[in-house]
């Protein structure tokens, strides 16, 4: 039987066949205690996982794990380089990876007969969530819901990807309308997010460009730049990317009847005026949008 440290260098070598001109391994993967851990892999040692997060959150601040920190001379504030994670601290049931072909994450399930790892894409449900998303919302919850966020290399994989809320002919009478007021929102932030222009459906494929001429580049480009960059839109009651047109404009995508009947309550209408910086003090609600991503996925399923 392998050890954890074997289980762990296997991982990240399946890591490094995605990227193998790096020496860093983009991964999400959890501890025992639930913690997630979004960064990259830069070592692995006898006892020690040598981690890097891309967030560095209050939670790894006081982790009591070992850091090391660089100092910007350009900057004030002290950057962590690295995390010690003890391997026995490793969840190794919560192994994920950003599979760029699939535009998908891929859960890695360590099988103890085969001893090797199985590789599943995740659908929504598959990967367990995060306490605070498994909390009930209070009725007087006056934060932004977000709706039409996906699974990208700059999210968590218990997104949902779109092919999974895909509804054929869903609300045909009704998707000019619908179209016209997602395009309409305000535009009220950005959400960093590097596949901003990059359908999930692969659209707009990376590879594509190498075997392009220059008017065809050009046309490509263009259409790109019409799905939107990293700009999030709103209503005042609901916020999305700017590129969930595209979804339901060329792929069906079924989105919440709690969103189409905000949409027909404001005579499909985006309303005017709206405090968005009171929004952003409360900051926005993920959880609704993922528990229901669930909820339909399971429903379509059985």
């Amino acid at each position: 039987m392998k050890s954890e440290r074997e289980i762990l260098i296997d991982f990240m070598q399946i890591l490094g066949q995605y990227n193998p001109s790096s020496k860093q391994y983009e991964c999400f993967f959890k501890l025992k205690n639930g913690q997630e851990c979004d960064g990259d892999i830069e070592a692995i040692h006898e006892k020690y996982l040598q981690f890097y997060p891309w967030y560095y959150s209050q939670e790894w601040q006081h982790c009591g794990y070992e850091k090391q920190f660089l100092r910007d001379e350009d900057d004030e504030d002290e950057d962590i380089d690295f995390i010690l994670i003890p391997l026995n601290d490793i969840d190794l049931t919560n192994l994920y990876y950003w599979n760029e072909q699939s535009c998908c994450f891929i859960s890695l399930e360590w099988n103890v007969t085969q001893n090797c790892f199985i590789h599943n894409e995740t659908v929504p449900g598959s990967v367990p969530l995060p306490t605070y998303l498994q909390e009930d919302i209070p009725e007087d919850d006056k934060r932004l819901k977000e709706v039409g966020y996906w699974q990208s290399d700059s999210n968590r994989p218990y997104y949902p990807h779109p092919k999974h809320l895909l509804k054929q002919r869903w609300r045909k009478s009704e998707r000019n309308q619908i179209i016209d007021y997602l395009k309409a929102g305000h535009i009220c932030g950005a959400r960093h997010d590097s596949r901003s222009s990059f359908c999930n459906f692969d659209c707009f494929s990376r590879d594509r460009f190498e075997k392009l001429n220059q008017i065809e580049e050009r046309k490509l480009t263009y259409e790109m730049l019409k799905m939107g960059t990293c700009d999030l839109l709103s209503d005042g009651e609901w916020i999305w990317p700017i590129r969930l047109a595209h979804y339901i404009e060329k792929h069906d995508i079924y989105l919440p009847d709690e969103f189409i009947l905000t949409m027909q309550k404001n005579s499909w209408s985006v309303p005017q005026n709206i405090d968005f910086q009171h929004y952003w003090q409360l900051g926005a609600n993920e959880s609704f949008w993922i528990n229901w991503a669930i909820k339909y996925t399971q429903t379509n399923q059985t």
